[in-house]
């Protein structure tokens, strides 16, 4: 509740929903080094991507939000990669 009335509320739901790489023992730390799985499934994507100028990702979570409402959570989009630009 401390942190809540310091931080305000705005700053737990951003911890919650991107989690944080700054306190090891704060909630949802989310460590200082990639899944063992990331280079995996990395070379995987490329692999299958190689072949396309454009490519649209959708990262697909469960569990965060009201239930059995879809939530978009769009994180920072880069201006030189949007879509609407190339075209």
């Amino acid at each position: 509740m401390y942190h809540i009335l310091k931080y305000k509320m705005e700053a737990l739901r951003q911890a919650t929903v991107q989690g944080q790489y700054a306190f090891k023992n704060g909630i949802y730390y989310g460590g200082n080094n990639f899944e063992p799985q990331k280079e995996w499934i990395e070379r995987l994507i490329l692999d299958k991507i190689s072949d396309y100028e454009c490519i649209f990702l959708v990262d697909v979570h469960t569990g965060y939000g009201e239930r059995g409402k879809l939530h978009f959570l769009p994180g920072e989009v880069h201006k030189e990669k949007r879509v609407k630009d190339r075209l």
